[in-house]
């Protein structure tokens, strides 16, 4: 039991970083190198 609720706490805690990660590898699978550069300030 406790070793399911430590994965599960974990995969909560990591998720967001994975997101992040997965969004920013497709970004640039699908856009431009110059494109990526220019719109990241805007979107942050």
């Amino acid at each position: 039991m406790r070793l399911a609720l430590g994965i599960a706490f974990g995969m909560i805690a990591v998720a967001p970083f994975l997101g992040r990660w997965r969004a920013n590898v497709w970004l640039r699978k699908h856009v431009p190198a110059e494109r990526t550069m220019k719109s990241v300030p805007e979107i942050a």
